[in-house]
């Protein structure tokens, strides 16, 4: 993106600040994934015109108003699968929803159940461990969270085997969902950073303690949180909202609503002030002068 640009600017010119607000809702956008409204494309009309008077242009998130609509088991972390010494390996689908410790366990042993999958899982409310066990004449257990997330909710490492009949898993189940909301925008040239990736396209990072089906409320409380815009040109604003892992959110068709700030600063050129020289010459040009040198 290169370096911040300095600009240097005339003895006679002051800076003006403009604020425009741009309140964007998830219903006037395009759909770039469907009902999950979590990569949006909104087309506008000049937001920002490439001006020579414009020095910098800065953006920011004002508020935000988010739907807890997503779920803590979703698309991208509710397969696994599993095999023992006497079962071939299964995947098997959990429905996506909000679970806790005990209706998930219920959830997962219906499912290996039903695929006669000779194994039970169990929750250890002391340490907060799942924990497999095999049933007759097991004697080897694999566990796999197949191309999915779920590793990290069950408390695995992908994959897990044991030559026992129990396998334990090594950390505690993690129910807690989504914990933040990072916004991005391609569109806007801005320039951040985060850990794993380095370079990054975020806005803003707004954090989620809320129950399910509740509402996040954002509101910016802070002026240090603009970033610098690098387009000379905007008509239109692309917003991806993804979580902590890099996943684009589903918001399960329930709308929200973004507002942000674009701050531009501009130059104006003031009258230059005649110093006291000046005003003496103009002074003296409107005093008629005799021939001895003294005036009238």
């Amino acid at each position: 993106m290169g370096d911040i640009p300095h600009f240097n600017l005339p003895n006679n010119s002051m800076t003006e600040v403009e604020n425009k607000l741009i309140v964007i809702n998830s219903i006037n956008g395009i759909q770039r994934n469907t009902t999950y409204l979590s990569d949006m494309l909104f087309n506008f009309q000049n937001i920002l015109t490439d001006e020579d008077d414009i020095i910098s242009s800065n953006i920011c998130v004002m508020n935000a108003q988010f739907p807890v609509s997503f779920y803590t088991i979703n698309e991208t972390n509710n397969i696994f699968g599993i095999s023992t010494n006497i079962n071939l390996f299964q995947t098997f689908t959990i429905p996506v929803g909000n679970y806790n410790a005990n209706t998930l366990i219920i959830k997962i042993n219906s499912l290996i159940t039903a695929g006669l999958i000779s194994a039970t899982f169990s929750f250890n409310s002391l340490n907060g461990k799942v924990s497999i066990s095999g049933g007759v004449g097991v004697t080897s257990i694999t566990f796999s969270s197949a191309l999915s997330q779920f590793y990290k909710v069950i408390g695995s490492v992908f994959p897990i085997s044991t030559g026992t009949n129990v396998l334990n898993m090594p950390y505690p189940l993690n129910l807690l969902g989504v914990k933040k909301l990072s916004i991005k925008s391609q569109l806007l040239g801005i320039s951040s950073f985060e850990s794993g990736t380095n370079q990054s396209i975020t806005l803003s990072t707004i954090p989620n303690n809320n129950s399910p089906f509740t509402m996040i409320s954002y509101e910016n409380r802070s002026n240090l949180n603009k970033l610098i815009v690098r387009a000379r040109k905007i008509d239109a604003i692309d917003i991806q909202i993804m979580d902590e892992d890099g996943n684009k959110v589903n918001f399960n068709n329930v709308p929200w609503t973004l507002t942000l700030v674009l701050e531009n600063i501009r130059k104006i050129n003031r009258p230059e002030i005649p110093n006291f020289t000046q005003l003496l010459q103009q002074q003296n040009e409107l005093i008629p002068i005799n021939e001895d040198n003294t005036g009238v």
